[in-house]
């Protein structure tokens, strides 16, 4: 049994090299940012996180609940605008380290943890 177990570990070795197609494990999914959103009391808040592209075109837009969400899948720079109804959106620049997977690896990220507070604006108060 032991000779079996170190020709399967030689032959998976050998797998991955050369022109012979590799065996990837199942990757984990890969999260860019896990992002909560509070307002300026501390409650939890729900909201959205918007991701946009240099020149302010929306990309995507997440659904935050009360307990976070998760934006992105890949190491980069994120530009995000965050909002509830009723409160101060803000704007903020993210980097996200890691690297891209490959045909015989897994994408890896060093998961960005943000925890996000919102300010109410009266000036879009209820009823306005």
């Amino acid at each position: 049994m032991k000779i079996v177990k170190q020709l399967l570990v030689i032959t998976a070795a050998l797998g991955c090299g050369g022109d012979s197609p590799c065996i990837v494990p199942p990757c984990a999914f890969p999260a860019a940012m896990i992002i909560t959103l509070k307002s300026a009391t501390g409650l939890a808040l729900d909201g959205f996180v918007r991701e946009t592209d240099a020149s302010g075109t929306v990309l995507r837009t997440t659904p935050c609940s009360f307990d976070g969400c998760v934006v992105g899948q890949g190491p980069g720079t994120y530009r995000l605008v965050i909002g509830r109804e009723h409160f101060v959106t803000k704007q903020m620049t993210v980097v996200v380290s890691g690297r891209e997977g490959g045909a015989c690896s897994c994408t890896t990220v060093e998961t960005q943890h943000l925890d996000v507070t919102l300010v109410f604006d009266p000036n879009q108060g209820i009823g306005n």
